[in-house]
Order: C-alpha cells, then structure tokens, then sequence
C-alpha cells in the first residue's frame, strides 16, 4: 500500500485540477453569458453604452469569474474533506454541490445592476435613456455536468482510496476504475 500513495496523489492532483477547470468553465458559462444574452436581446442599451465601460464590464467579468470560481473550488474541496468516509447518495452530493456555487447568480446579479442593465421585462426602446433603479432579473444557476461529473471524479477516487485501505483484495468499481494499481495482479491463466 506504501507504493499507491504517489500513484493516488498524482491522481489527485489531476482530478483536482479538473474540477478547478469545470468551475471555472462553468463560471464564465454562467456569469458572461447572462451579460451577453442581455446585450443581444438589447441592441439599443448595447449602442447607447460607452466603449470605456464595455472594457470596464469586460475586465470586471474576467476578475469575477476568476475570483468566484477558485474561491468556489475551495468550498467543494472543502466539501469532500467533510464527505470524507462517507458515501452519501448521489443526489444529495449534487445538491451540496450546487449550494456550494449558488452564490453565482447573486454575483451575475449584482454586476448586471452595477452596469445599468434594465431588468428583463423591461423594454428594449431606443429613446429610453433612463435608468431601471430596481431591476429584476431571471436568474436560475444550476451546475452543469461537467461540473457534477469532475466532482464524481474526485469523489470516486475518494471513495477508491478508502476502499484499498480496508481491503484491496475485494475490487470495488471505484477501485478498479480509479486505483486499479492497488488490487492485487491477476493470475494467468495456466497453460495446457
């Protein structure tokens, strides 16, 4: 067993870096493409919005997406510490994962209101040149599968590394398909 742990970090380390990968993915997903969508539904905000603060908006996305997702990254490694040893279902572990991000929609929120986007029932008029003091957005941020599958990656391997410290003799899919260094070698077959 003394051997599988460089071949577990290893592991892990690339595991972790996935999950890192997809929430970062997932966060840009989210976050500028609610500020794209906007822009397309409103091509006369668009056009009447100046160039310095379309740069200012650009940067701004580009730092809160950076910003949220390894700050959200950190609660889902956080999360599986606080997993750890246990095996909950499948669906509760979704659910955490999702509340772990949740924050995303608030932050989408506040950057549209911080940049003036009329809320979504508003209409779209070319003289209208006020601002929506109280906007409202329709916002709903669910992780994608990417995100669920990187964290399932993580998680299996979690499971596959207990699972060689109690018995590698008896192979657990996990095992097999994540640690399969720790299971013991397959004996050929005998020759006739």
């Amino acid at each position: 067993m003394a051997e599988l742990g460089p071949v577990y970090e290893a592991r892990r380390a690339t595991t972790l870096e996935l999950l890192r990968a997809a929430v970062t993915a997932d966060t840009a997903r989210f976050l500028q493409g609610e500020v794209e969508a906007r822009m397309r539904a409103r091509p006369h905000f668009l056009a009447r919005t100046p160039v310095q603060a379309l740069v200012q908006l650009r940067r701004r996305l580009d730092e809160e997406t950076a910003t949220f997702a390894e700050a959200a990254f950190g609660r889902l490694v956080d999360l599986n510490a606080w997993y750890a040893g246990g095996e909950p279902a499948e669906a509760e572990e979704g659910v955490a994962v999702g509340r772990a991000l949740a924050d995303l929609a608030g932050l989408t929120h506040r950057v549209l209101a911080t940049y003036g986007f009329p809320g979504d029932a508003r209409a779209d008029d070319a003289g209208d040149r006020s601002l929506d003091v109280a906007p409202e957005y329709e916002l709903t941020y669910e992780p994608a599968p990417q995100v669920l599958w990187a964290w399932r990656q993580l998680r299996g391997l979690e499971t596959a590394i207990r699972a060689a410290e109690r018995d590698p003799g008896r192979p657990t899919l996990e095992l097999r398909l994540h640690l399969p260094e720790a299971l013991p070698p397959t004996p050929l077959p005998a020759e006739d």
